[in-house]
């Protein structure tokens, strides 16, 4: 398809459209922190970083992008969760045999909670005359909170086990044996499950809370989903679990309900860290060995789009408010945000119809689309718009009565027929202030053109004979563009 056309530029009375770029699906910044950053905790506009290579936990401001300070620590920490309604930081420091835990506030620290056997003794073979014993000192790898029945649930590596800790005592109140070398646990807030993934034995185990007693936990089922099962994310409103593998080249997507397989997604290699947003049915996996997250549509399981990371991800957290992700880079002590590309674009309106005129300007405001031109189809009815969708995206335009509008017979307000690529789109319905009418809508990857069909249009040319008058005397640019 070939559209031209032919934007007049108003230097009295109209001013100058212009267009800016927020943000994209690249790394917006890059923020310093400790010495071989781990797993992250995202709470609220708190960002908790826990440092392997350094003692203590960073605190970034999400809004400001800026870090707060630190909370100094024992020992290098593996993973942190925070409870900021209990102004709490538990921190899992490396083979310490304890869960520490911190003032929220005061960044001081509180106490040690011991796990259960944290000495684990082994015997190995040095030299093949003799046997030795060696005595280890286990701790916790991956930390989680429910808020409902307000348990601490710790991943204990070495030892084989999920210990749970009452959060208004802090005291253990469980050890419950798993599959070998629980590396990830994930809370799932809605049914109250816990699903825990285990490398060496290759599974997901699923802890149900007993009806009796909410703290006391029994293990309803144990599903293999592939070699070295390493991170997990939840979409508690579809009941859906993700689990990557490190020695697997797919993505398996899990019912939390019937705690059955419903999917694998493959993705090429091996992965490690996954973030589920929610609200966008989006989902980013980092690769094991590749510099790349994947970007995959939730409700089609497709993979969209592949965003190079300069680094390794070790850990991803999703902020589904703004959709903004964080990655910790252990090998460039840094976090790494990304988001999506938005536009806030003001476009001047042509008619189709020849002689072409000015006939006003729309507002587009969108999620990974560009409006690039904008056109009025008189006969029609119809405003067509030119984008470009990279990954797919959302589009919302606000649009001016006296240019499209649609009615009913009656005279109330209808919705408009939406298309892209002339394929019908469904449309959500925002409400409008008096003037204008708003489309929004969600777009498929690869997007040529959008399509707005209303029941009245601008009036005859005639009554703009007057505008092309005017705007002769400044002059005429010209844009053509092949679709």
């Amino acid at each position: 398809m070939k559209l031209g056309f032919i934007i007049l530029v108003l230097v009295v009375g109209f001013g100058v459209f212009t267009m800016h770029e927020a943000s994209a699906h690249h790394v917006l910044k890059e923020i310093p922190v400790g010495i071989s950053p781990m797993k992250i905790s995202l709470d609220d506009n708190l960002l908790f970083v826990s440092n392997l290579g350094d003692r203590k936990i960073t605190i970034i401001d999400t809004k400001s992008g800026q870090t707060l300070g630190n909370i100094d620590t024992s020992s290098g920490v593996l993973a942190v969760k925070t409870i900021p309604e209990k102004n709490l930081v538990y921190a899992a420091t490396f083979e310490s045999g304890g869960i520490d835990m911190y003032d929220l506030k005061t960044r001081q620290y509180l106490k040690t909670i011991s796990l259960p056997d944290a000495l684990l003794t082994m015997w190995y073979s040095p030299r093949s005359e003799r046997q030795e014993y060696l005595t280890l000192i286990t701790g916790g790898v991956a930390l989680d909170y429910n808020p409902n029945n307000q348990v601490l649930y710790v991943a204990n590596y070495n030892a084989d086990y999920i210990a749970t800790i009452d959060t208004n005592t802090n005291q253990v109140l469980e050890k419950i044996p798993v599959s070998a070398h629980p590396f990830a646990i994930k809370v799932d807030p809605v049914t109250n499950k816990i699903l825990v993934a285990s490398i060496a034995g290759n599974e997901i185990t699923f802890l149900v809370p007993n009806p009796n007693d909410a703290k006391k936990h029994s293990i309803s089922s144990t599903i293999k989903t592939g070699a070295a099962p390493w991170g997990i994310d939840i979409d508690g409103h579809a009941h859906r679990a993700y689990v990557t593998h490190r020695g697997d080249h797919h993505i398996t997507v899990l019912d939390t309900i019937s705690e059955k397989i419903l999917d694998k997604i493959e993705v090429g290699d091996d992965t490690q860290a996954i973030a589920v947003d929610s609200t966008d049915s989006q989902i980013y996996v980092s690769y094991l060995q590749q510099n790349k997250i994947v970007k995959i549509n939730a409700k089609t399981n497709q993979i969209i789009n592949t965003i190079e990371s300069d680094g390794l991800a070790w850990d991803l957290a999703l902020d589904s408010k703004t959709h903004k992700l964080y990655a910790s880079m252990k090998g460039e002590n840094k976090i790494f945000v990304l988001g999506p590309r938005s536009y806030s674009i003001g476009l001047p309106v042509v008619t189709m119809q020849t002689p072409i005129a000015y006939v006003g300007n729309i507002l587009a405001h969108s999620q990974d689309v560009y409006v690039s031109e904008a056109a009025i189809d008189t006969d029609k009815k119809a405003l067509v718009l030119v984008t470009e969708v990279e990954d797919g995206g959302n589009l919302t335009v606000q649009i001016p009565r006296a240019l499209l509008d649609a009615k009913k017979e009656n005279g109330d307000d209808m919705i408009f027929m939406v298309y892209a690529d002339n394929k019908l789109v469904d449309q959500q319905t925002i409400p409008y202030a008096d003037g204008s009418r708003y489309v929004s809508i969600e777009l498929p990857k690869g997007t040529e053109s959008v399509t707005i069909s209303g029941t009245t249009a601008i009036p005859e040319f005639g009554t703009f004979a007057g505008i092309i008058l005017v705007t002769a005397v400044f002059g005429i640019m010209i844009f053509s563009r092949k679709k």
